[in-house]
Order: structure tokens, then sequence, then C-alpha cells
């Protein structure tokens, strides 16, 4: 960068001297910043908030369900507000013409239901994303065989009848890139959308400890990795996740995906926040979590329309209950929510969905 001296000889300046050492001056500090010499000055932080305004809706439906069956759910689905759709093809085995994982007898038989779906719902003026599960899919016995070195079980330590993906390992981030890129070229999907995709919990919810044997970075690298090639060839295709809705759960599983937010490899995470009536304190303390979060305004939450799932248990929330859970979000700013799930659905909760629009 140019030094710029001026000389004291006692007398004022010219005015034309002074405009042009400010020009000299000017171009110096120009060429400066763009040789990285000269910080530049940072824009302000934006406010993170408001989100995004998705409706989602998880949608899982029964291995033989018809056509009829699928344009009933996706009518109950558009009257009721929604306007994305995330459909579960499944884990290892899958309920589209796939290349890479073993398809389910529905789609040998002829019904492509992701196809049907993505047309239907699109002729409704809704989104789909397809809703795949890598973390499991070993669980599978079909894929498990092909692909035995995949399987955690493989590894010393860990029992050889618990079964999940080894996301440790190159070829299976390269694996599950390969499926998002399979669905999004082959199909006019919106979106991809990957549950499961950490490790499994540690004691007592678990034979093992992740953090024992994987590293921190295994989940967040497969999910950078499969988010930078999505968007090399489809960029208008997103890609999302159903992820653990608290951090210290998060890190217990290896998710981490405050990590994607934070890199900017996500464009929406849904936050699993299965809460029942009585655990709005719970709640709220994930509200406040999540908005201090980097690129807070991806975080689209997750909420139940039953509760004491975390039990295996299915009690249907009333309108009321639910009403005002999506109300505490949109109190903090958050004005989307994805609900889990479409059948748990009661009829009180599509008419209250459906006369709150």
């Amino acid at each position: 960068m140019n030094t710029l001296r001026a000389h004291a000889t006692g007398n004022k300046l010219r005015l034309s001297s002074l405009i042009a050492i400010l020009l000299i001056f000017l171009l110096a500090t120009a060429c400066g910043q763009a040789n990285g010499l000269i910080p530049m000055v940072s824009s302000p932080t934006p406010t993170p908030l408001p989100s995004l305004a998705m409706r989602a809706i998880w949608v899982q439906d029964d291995a033989d369900s018809t056509p009829a069956e699928l344009d009933a759910t996706l009518d109950q689905i558009a009257q009721a507000g929604f306007d994305t759709v995330l459909y579960l093809v499944g884990s290892g085995v899958v309920r589209y013409e796939s290349d890479l994982l073993p398809r389910a007898s529905s789609v040998a038989n002829g019904f492509d239901s992701l196809a049907y779906v993505v047309q239907a719902a699109h002729a409704r003026g809704l989104k789909v994303q397809a809703w795949w599960c890598p973390g499991i899919a070993v669980q599978g016995t079909e894929f498990r065989h092909q692909h035995p070195s995949w399987d955690i079980a493989t590894v010393r330590g860990i029992p050889d009848n618990f079964h999940w993906l080894n996301f440790s390992k190159p070829e299976v981030r390269q694996f599950v890139g390969d499926v998002v890129l399979e669905i999004a070229q082959k199909y006019e999907v919106d979106g991809i959308h990957l549950d499961y995709i950490r490790y499994p919990p540690p004691p007592p919810y678990s034979p093992i400890d992740p953090r024992k044997f994987f590293g921190a970075n295994d989940v967040p690298q497969t999910v950078k990795d499969a988010y930078s090639r999505l968007k090399a060839v489809k960029p208008n295709v997103e890609l999302t996740a159903a992820v653990l809705d608290g951090q210290a759960a998060s890190a217990n599983h290896l998710q981490n995906w405050a990590e994607w937010l934070a890199g900017g490899y996500i464009d929406a995470v849904m936050p699993m926040a299965y809460y029942g009536p009585s655990e709005e304190a719970e709640l709220s303390r994930r509200i406040a979590e999540w908005k201090a979060l980097p690129h807070a305004e991806r975080v689209v939450p997750g909420l139940s329309v039953a509760y004491s799932l975390k039990l295996g248990k299915t009690n249907p929330k009333s309108w009321e209950q639910s009403d005002a859970q999506i109300g505490l979000l949109r109190a903090n700013g958050f004005n989307g929510y994805a609900i889990f799930d479409s059948q748990t659905l009661t009829g009180e909760i599509l008419n209250g969905l459906s006369a709150s629009r």
C-alpha cells in the first residue's frame, strides 16, 4: 500500500493539492482492502428472527397405501394449512425407484409412492421433501448384508447385534450424498429431509457411548458433503433434517447440528420438541436455546400432536393445547413449525389448524 507523506512547509496547501491527496489515499485504501491489508468495516450482525414460515408435517403411511388413501391424506394436509409434506421414503428399504437401496415390495409391484405423492401434492400447492433415515439403514437385513463393514457392530467393543450406520467411514459419507443426489435427480422434490442423521444415544438408552468410538465431526461432515454436492447440481432443492431438540442431547449423539447452522450447510433443521401440555417450561427453555444460535432463522420447531411419546404412548393433545404451543413459538419469533405426524392428527386439531390459517 502506498504511503503518503506531507512535507511541512509552514504554508497552507492549495485546495487542489488537498483533493489530490485525498484521492490517492482513497485509492490506496481500496487497493489495500482488496488485498486484505486494511480490514473492511464489518456489517452489523443481522437479527436472526423471524424464522422460516414453513408449515410442515411428517407423513408416514402404510406400505400398502393406495393412491386414493394418499389423496385423502393430502387433502386433509392442504385443508389444514400446511405447505410442506415430509414424506417418508424409508431407511434401509425404500419406497422409490432406487439403484442404491433395496426397494420396498410396493415399488417392485409397480407403485412408486414417492412419484405419486410429488405429483399429487404439487397439484394441491404443497411442497414435498423426501424423508430418509440413514442412521438406521443397516437395521434392514438386506442392506446390512450388502455393506457389512458400514455397520458399527463391526467395531471392536460394540455388540455384534447392535446396528447403526458408521458415519466415520468416508464411503458411508459418500453413500449418504449419493442417495440425496439420486432422489433429487430422479424426482421433482422440493427437498431432501434427513432423519436419524446421528449416532445412537449413550447408556442407559443404548449399550454403547458413541463418544468413545466415533468423532464429533463424523455427522457434521456427512451433512456438509451432502449439502455441497446437492447444491452443485440442484441449487433450488433444500436439504433439511430432523434433529434432537437440545444441544446437550445433540452432543451426546455426536449430531452437533448447531455446527451445521453456523457453517451454513443446512437449509432448515426441525428440532423434535415433542413436549406434553404440562411441559411448557421445558419448551420455553428450548426456544431460548434455539434463539441464541447462529442462523436461528433456519430453525423450524417440531411439535407433536400427541404427548408422552417418549414413553411410547400416543395420547392426543386437544386443539387448545397444540395451539398454545404454536402460540408460544410465534411469540418468540418462530413463524413456522413441523408437526409429527399425519397418523396422529385428530379431527379436532385439523379443524383448529384450518380455522387458524
